[in-house]
């Protein structure tokens, strides 16, 4: 049969090259969303319900940190240095056991005021349904995290499990970013 060439190896190239690029880009997006949530209510405080919580600021500090952790991660993944992957991802898991008992103190402060601690949004339904359905992400997020750390030794699976876990903690930047900051 001529001209039924297949270079199979510049197809496997060309899906590892777009893979790569992939989890950037979505690590970018995410943290463009979360910026663009919460950053207005940084700099506009005047419409706030209540002033900043200090545990409202080390959250977001904190999941800053995480989503900053999966951009570079997701860097040196795709620049194939897996050592340097590595260590960075012990790092992100020391993040890890601060963010999820961090996460449910923020909750339960939000129940507690009645809106969410950053003093932005008023919860307009029940506070307790609005806190379990904040648990809920959360839960979903831990039971991903425990999986891909797993499946660190499996990178297709890791990373997957990883950028969804990711997406669960983007709920409350887009609510925020849908609500157009405080109101």
């Amino acid at each position: 049969m001529a001209g039924a060439t297949y270079d199979a190896g510049s197809t496997t190239r060309a899906a590892t090259y777009s893979q790569r690029w992939f989890f950037t880009g979505m690590a970018l997006a995410m943290l463009v969303v979360a910026c663009a949530g919460f950053v207005p209510s940084l700099v506009q405080t005047s419409r706030r319900h209540a002033p900043v919580s200090s545990l409202v600021g080390l959250h977001g500090i904190l999941f800053f940190a995480w989503l900053t952790i999966f951009l570079v991660q997701s860097r040196l993944a795709s620049a194939g240095m897996v050592a340097f992957h590595r260590k960075v991802g012990f790092a992100a898991a020391c993040v890890l056991t601060f963010m999820v008992p961090l996460a449910c103190a923020t909750t339960i402060g939000m129940v507690r005021r009645g809106f969410d601690l950053s003093g932005d949004l008023r919860i307009e339904g029940d506070p307790p349904a609005e806190a379990a359905l904040q648990f809920g992400w959360l839960l979903v997020f831990s039971v991903l995290m425990i999986a891909a750390l797993a499946y660190r030794r499996r990178p297709d699976v890791h990373s997957r499990l990883i950028l969804f876990a990711n997406i669960a903690l983007m709920p409350a930047a887009l609510s925020f970013l849908l609500a157009g900051g405080p109101a």
